[in-house]
């Protein structure tokens, strides 16, 4: 039987899949595998934050210098969050990057809701 008879039987194919599955796993669990997943989860971040840097300066800060108080109305705020989503996403996607793959579609919201606290303090 030649390698590529067993590599064409059921029991090659099987073998072959558990050896890829097997060294699969062993990176996956290496400091490399980790190093790469929190500098895309950075990146992600950077990305999020630029969207919300870039919704403070173009968008909110005009609406905030036209009204006494200095606040926006609910709708106003979900727009600035809509903005600074599609921003970060939109920049992201340009590096190849897929921020709700990375951070969590779930979570942006509450990703955003933090960055725009620590902006303000």
């Amino acid at each position: 039987m030649t390698l590529n008879d067993a590599l064409h039987s059921d029991q090659g194919l099987m073998l072959l899949g558990t050896v890829l599955g097997g060294l699969w796993s062993l990176f996956k669990s290496t400091e490399l595998y980790a190093r790469i997943r929190r500098r895309r989860c950075e990146r992600a971040l950077l990305a999020l934050e630029a969207g919300v840097m870039n919704t403070y300066e173009t968008y909110v800060r005009e609406i905030k210098a036209s009204r006494e108080d200095g606040k926006l109305t609910a709708e106003e705020r979900r727009e600035a969050r809509r903005r600074a989503k599609n921003y970060a996403i939109d920049l992201a996607r340009a590096e190849g990057l897929d921020i709700a793959h990375e951070l969590g579609h779930s979570y942006l919201d509450a990703w955003l809701e933090r960055l725009v606290r620590k902006l303000k303090s």
